[in-house]
């Protein structure tokens, strides 16, 4: 599908209006539409955290839709908990890697959600696997400053040099 630059639906997404967003999907808006990122409706509202526009796209979306640097709405939501959980229910893919070889994991590790990252792990999602750019593991982009063991690896992200 062409892109054509952000709808209607991608701003009300982004926002957050989800009454509005209904409204247009009701007069048949494109919920598959994509903006000049190649991101559709659907990884707006994930990358916002709005979990009932999340809900509510996910009936109409592509769970694994990717954008042109190849993020699902798993990547940009990987911050939000109940982003995630709903995306994981609704069969996203937990290992899907992005342009620069990153996994949801890390995006979660970067963003400090210690629940995001439970849910991912949870899922099947690896501890030990690298983005293929830079080598890094997900351990190595959290800067939560925590104190706690992720895995069955035992990987206690405060004994790592995290960035």
């Amino acid at each position: 599908m062409p892109e054509r630059g952000p709808t209607a639906l991608h701003a009300a997404s982004d926002a957050g209006h989800l009454g509005a967003a209904r409204l247009l999907l009701r007069s048949r808006a494109d919920a598959l539409a994509r903006d000049r990122q190649g991101k559709q409706p659907l990884h707006k509202a994930a990358a916002a955290g709005h979990v009932a526009l999340v809900s509510l796209l996910l009936s109409h979306g592509n769970v694994t839709a990717s954008s042109r640097s190849q993020e699902q709405p798993l990547h940009v939501g990987a911050g939000h908990c109940r982003v995630v959980q709903l995306l994981l229910h609704a069969r996203a893919d937990s290992s899907a890697r992005d342009r620069e070889g990153v996994q949801p994991l890390h995006w979660a590790a970067a963003s400090g959600s210690v629940c995001a990252l439970r849910r991912l792990l949870n899922f099947g999602a690896s501890l030990v696997s690298a983005d293929t750019v830079h080598g890094g593991v997900p351990c190595s982009f959290y800067h939560g400053g925590c104190d706690f063991s992720l895995s069955e690896t035992q990987c206690d992200c405060k004994s790592l040099q995290l960035l």
